[in-house]
């Protein structure tokens, strides 16, 4: 049995194209208009208008360029990431002449409305003139499709949100336990042959989304830092209806509000949408990253064969990182998936017009999604050119690389400092400076000093319980790996024996290795963005040799030995399964939380301090905000300790936050004191302390309210004034 597969739509014949477009406009134009005479009709306008603006504008594009037979993933992958392309540089170039027009609001909905419907009807005319005559249309296969091992993966996702439900009412993590070692056993199925390859991409997004969505749907408010002062910034496009670029408060706020994919993206999938940015950030954005190990398993395939891949890609999703930080980082989110969209196309074996014109348009829109990615971008690939120089020079003359040139990396270095110079005033190669400075003034003195090398102190902390030093030790087997896979591939490479790994994509990890050590050794490096960030960015391009420098330790440790043992490939990939499974069940907290230890799991264990927010502290937040007035304020701040502070930067400007002194005299005379459910019930308040660059949780006596006046009490949140 076969149905016509939709996400490789630009194959088919122009009439079947255009008619299912004009079906999507249609939608689009009738349920906002629906919404707008008052006629709402619950989900149905947000699930329409999300598939019309995140695949519609892309496809488009994709028929236009007259890209074809990309498969069904790639396909997909391109569409989504061409149509957020699409939506973030529509929205810059409304935002900045249609207030010369007479519109002064140009990010409202009936602009953006007929502005995106126009663009689109203008593509179909386009498509229709330059590819009417291609056709050759796709279908999906049914074999597999209810098969019970394809049940049985789409039953997690159900699971994982029914999960989140329990969670959040009734504080019941029984239903995500059972989710996450449901997850865990899918590479036990993949690795026993029990899902056939042909699953495997369901395989991952399931596991990618399954993780994703059991830590971004607890609690109804925004989690952790970053994503505080992006909604921030979000919502003041949103409240005027217009982006100021010259928002200068403070280098925080001002490099946020420099990315096209805060200012523009968010807003416009609110408005659009009509959901409130808080299920934007929640939701949409978790929704678009849930795809990036797609294309991760992709290119990994290219370099290795379909199993190692596999397991490659979901040890880089069972890194906490993924579904804790990332979550709190709604532009990186957008700007990994741009550069998991570069890397594809550099590691492709054709080099098309059409790619070339992919690679132009996703590296402009990582440029625009992410300073920091941007600039780590850019030091990968000028180093990347420097090997690539040397190689060709004195090792292996006979490869060549088309991808890797210092066109390529003029004219992305060129985009990249002209458009933070008109958006930040280069406010975001300030921070760069100040880094180096840093660097440089401490390289020879702190050396190697845990206290002043996030990655350092890192190795060298000392874990708590035995089963925190087993998980650590986990942790250092897998970076090793990656060490011995690395070199036994460039050893491979060099000795020009048999290897599918494309010579772009060796320079490029050899580039990130280094950044992986630079993130160890070098002093006030690693915490600029945050060492934990660093590694899972190098994992993008690293994953695959964990799992080879596994295979060849295991392959070679019978023959160190002198044992009369013939390693069977196969069998040291079930061994592998087995650790993998572990590695997932330490990071998420799974084994923590099942022996009673200690975790840091929000989603599993509800009585962690975590910065997550209820309800009664989100309204005290909102009491203080309506009896302010932000212009007057002055030589008054609100104070809070270190993980309090963070639920003001979602509706205060940074400067008007502060977070605890270390002793309650030095607080500000007329300030705000705020105490959360957490400081009421313990008494206690967090305050970090500095070791080096490195932040050490304390947790004090709360002597901060003492002989001060209570101005607000609603049994959840205490507000003081000094």
């Amino acid at each position: 049995m076969k149905i016509f597969n939709p996400l490789q739509m630009n194959d088919c014949s122009i009439k079947k194209f255009l008619i299912i477009i004009f079906t999507l406009q249609l939608l689009f134009w009738g349920f906002i208009s629906l919404d707008l005479m008052g006629l709402k009709i619950p989900i149905l306008r947000q699930l329409s208008c999300f598939i019309y603006l995140s695949f519609v504008p892309g496809i488009l594009i994709l028929r236009v360029i007259r890209s074809h037979k990309l498969g069904c993933i790639e396909n997909l992958l391109y569409s989504v990431g061409l149509s957020l392309s699409f939506l973030m540089f529509v929205g810059f170039f409304m935002n900045k002449l249609y207030p010369l027009m007479g519109i002064k609001r140009p990010i409202s909905i009936i602009p953006l409305e007929l502005t995106v419907s126009f663009i689109v009807l203008l593509l179909c005319c386009l498509c229709y003139l330059i590819d009417r005559d291609y056709s050759d249309s796709n279908y999906i296969y049914l074999n597999n499709a209810f098969s019970a091992y394809s049940l049985f993966l789409c039953l997690i996702p159900i699971l994982t949100i029914i999960g989140t439900y329990f969670m959040n009412l009734y504080s019941n993590n029984s239903l995500l336990m059972i989710v996450i070692f449901l997850i865990s056993l899918i590479i036990f199925l993949v690795c026993f042959d029990l899902i056939p390859e042909s699953l495997y991409p369901l395989a991952i997004f399931i596991a990618t989304f399954s993780l994703l969505f059991h830590n971004s749907l607890i609690s109804k408010y925004l989690v952790g830092w970053d994503i505080q002062i992006e909604y921030y910034i979000a919502n003041k496009v949103i409240e005027n209806s217009l982006w100021d670029p010259n928002i200068t408060s403070n280098l925080v706020t001002s490099n946020v509000n420099s990315v096209l994919s805060i200012v523009m993206l968010a807003p416009i999938y609110s408005t659009l949408l009509n959901l409130d940015l808080i299920w934007v950030f929640k939701i949409i954005y978790p929704a678009i990253l849930s795809l990036m190990p797609l294309g991760m398993y992709i290119y990994f395939t290219k370099q290795t064969d379909s199993k190692i891949a596999f397991i490659s890609t979901f040890f880089f999703i069972s890194l906490v990182v993924f579904y804790t930080e990332m979550l709190q980082l709604a532009r990186q989110q957008i700007a990994e998936y741009f550069f998991m969209l570069i890397v594809l196309l550099i590691v492709k074996d054709k080099h098309e017009m059409s790619n070339k014109i992919l690679l132009i348009i996703f590296s402009f829109s990582l440029v625009v999604s992410h300073y920091g990615l941007s600039y780590i971008f850019l030091g990968i690939f000028a180093f990347s050119l420097l090997i690539s120089f040397l190689c060709k020079k004195y090792f292996c003359n006979h490869f060549t690389n088309n991808t890797i040139n210092l066109s390529f990396g003029i004219f992305f270095s060129v985009f990249l400092l002209s458009w933070y110079l008109y958006t930040s005033n280069f406010s975001t190669m300030s921070t760069i400076v100040i880094i180096i400075k840093n660097i440089v003034e401490t390289l020879w003195s702190e050396f190697l000093n845990p206290n002043m090398s996030q990655g350092m102190y890192v190795i060298t902390e000392q874990a708590n319980t035995p089963l925190h030093v087993l998980a650590k030790v986990i942790h250092l087997l897998t970076q090793i790996a990656i060490s011995i896979g690395l070199f036994n591939t460039l050893y491979n490479f060099i000795s020009r024996k048999k290897s599918q790994f494309s010579i772009e994509y060796l320079f490029l990890s050899l580039s990130f290795y280094l950044l992986l050590i630079l993130a160890i050794i070098i002093p006030n490096f690693a915490n600029a963005l945050n060492v934990s960030r660093l590694y899972h960015i190098t994992l993008i391009f690293l994953a695959p040799y964990c799992i080879i420098g596994f295979t060849f330790s295991l392959e070679a440790l019978p023959q160190i030995l002198k044992l009369n043992i013939v390693a069977n490939r196969n069998k040291l990939l079930k061994i592998l399964c087995t650790f993998f499974a572990l590695f997932l069940l330490f990071n998420t907290g799974w084994i923590y939380v099942l022996v009673g230890d200690s975790t840091t799991s929000f989603s599993l264990n509800s009585t962690n301090d975590y910065p997550i927010f209820n309800e009664k502290e989100t309204t005290g937040k909102e009491w203080l905000y309506e009896v302010i007035d932000p212009t007057t304020y002055k030589d008054r701040y609100i104070y809070a300790d270190n993980y309090r502070w963070l639920i003001f930067l979602n509706r205060f400007d940074k400067t008007l936050v502060r977070i605890f002194p270390s002793s309650p005299q030095n607080i500000i005379p007329s300030s705000y004191i705020y105490l959360s459910t957490y400081n009421i019930v313990k008494n206690e308040v967090l305050i970090y302390s500095k070791k080096g660059v490195n932040n050490v949780p304390n947790y004090v006596f709360n002597e901060y309210s003492i002989n001060k006046t209570q101005i607000y009490d609603n049994g959840g949140a205490k507000i003081y004034i000094q």
